[in-house]
């Protein structure tokens, strides 16, 4: 019988991406028009010249306008003046802590073993050092973490001499671009999993379906401290039979595996995801993307100082060579992160199947085998584990669970008969 569930919510990311989506629209619009008004110019037809000019001048009146008004609601808030104080000082001390605890009780620091992630980050690194020491960008990272001193001197006085002397450290060596590399991946991977997954889902609402996910997320937390306290699931407007897992703790499961499978099943397809989160597979894989974002956005620094050099001024007619600059740019950056992306595809194949692996044994160990068989069993005759496919054969990873099912001394797997499932599936 298939498992009860709800989906809903996730109204405001879903807003979120309508309104970005609408700003990207608003801005091909404009490029659209300016290049329309530079050949009616040209080609002389001032009627059309003088309504599109005044379209462009209502776009960018209405897109300041709100601009303002956004700025003087932050500033006459009540926040607004302890934030311009202290406000990136406990910025600065928010992400020391994050980075810390992920580092060191979330075991980021394994993340050194994938050769993958490593490349992308040193390249975007020196990208993103060289670029910004370049514009003096590194005063105002040095600022942010002055700021934090002052700010534990202020309220923790005891901790004020320890605090300096670190900055001291810090701005020795110029480690101030590292805590800025590091703050910035940080959001450019809660965008890129924004855009690509979040924003389109609903979440999975209380329901049986979510009891069962919270319910193998408990177990799984019995067997390691890489899995985070809570976590969100979403489920996926998808009705194949799966589910997959991406960063910053969530769990999608498709609309085909909700609607088909029973408690056990799912258990079973949710403790494999929870392998890939535990294993920081996704993780990994996120900051190798956030690297391309990284490197596109750095880009774009010294593109906006060109095209606002030849932007028009007040009372000039529009420069086409503005907009066709953006233009040129924006397929750059999209032939680029074709590259990229296939670089970095081709580097998670190398090792995509042993991952999979790994995230089998993480659902055998917490003991959920059976719905993970019952789950691989469903694919026996569908043909997987090619060169340009992640994940292994299905035959082998069955192979390899009851290996792990006869290795294993849990209580639940002593009714199965792994040499029956061999014979009949193998």
């Amino acid at each position: 019988m298939a498992v009860e569930y709800k989906t809903g919510g996730n109204i405001i990311s879903k807003g979120l991406f309508k309104i970005l989506t609408f700003a990207i629209l608003l801005l091909i619009i404009s490029i659209a028009l300016a290049l329309i008004a530079n050949i009616l110019s040209f080609l002389g037809f001032p009627t059309f010249l003088n309504f599109i000019n005044s379209t462009l001048s209502a776009i960018d009146k209405a897109t300041s306008t709100v601009a303002i008004e956004v700025k003087n609601a932050l500033q006459n808030s009540g926040v607004s003046s302890f934030l311009s104080i202290y406000g990136w000082g406990i910025f600065s001390i928010i992400m020391l802590l994050a980075f810390f605890w992920k580092l060191i009780f979330r075991a980021y620091f394994r993340l050194i073993l994938r050769p993958y992630m490593v490349i992308t980050t040193v390249i975007a690194f020196f990208i993103f050092y060289f670029v910004t020491s370049y514009f003096g960008f590194g005063t105002f990272f040095l600022s942010m973490l002055e700021e934090s001193a002052l700010f534990i001197s202020t309220y923790i006085p005891k901790l004020s001499e320890v605090s300096y002397i670190v900055l001291n450290f810090i701005s020795t060596y110029s480690l101030e671009y590292v805590f800025a590399y590091y703050v910035i991946l940080y959001f450019f991977s809660f965008i890129t999993v924004w855009l690509s997954y979040s924003s389109k889902m609903d979440y999975l609402k209380p329901s049986s379906a979510r009891d069962e996910c919270i319910k193998t997320l408990k177990e799984a937390r019995k067997k390691t401290i890489t899995l985070p306290i809570r976590m969100k699931f979403y489920v996926s407007n998808d009705n194949s039979f799966n589910a997959f897992a991406f960063a910053h703790n969530k769990v999608a499961i498709n609309t085909g595996t909700l609607k088909e499978a029973d408690e056990e099943v799912l258990r079973g397809v949710v403790a494999h995801e929870l392998g890939h989160i535990a294993h920081l597979d996704v993780t990994s894989n996120t900051i190798a993307q956030a690297n391309f974002f990284l490197i596109f956005a750095i880009i774009m620094i010294p593109a906006n100082i060109i095209a606002s050099t030849f932007s028009p001024k007040e009372g000039e007619k529009v420069n086409i060579f503005t907009y066709v600059l953006w233009l040129l740019f924006f397929f750059l950056m999209r032939i680029v992160s074709k590259i990229m992306n296939s670089i970095h595809y081709a580097c998670y194949l190398i090792g995509g199947k042993r991952s999979e692996y790994k995230a089998d044994k993480f659902a055998v160990k917490i003991g959920e085998a059976k719905g993970l068989l019952r789950f691989m069993a469903a694919f026996i005759d569908e043909p997987s584990g090619g060169f340009s496919d992640p994940h292994p054969s299905t035959r082998n990873r069955l192979s390899h669970i009851l290996s792990w099912i006869d290795d294993s001394s849990i209580k639940e797997y002593e009714n199965i008969d792994t040499m029956r499932i061999r014979q009949n599936l193998l």
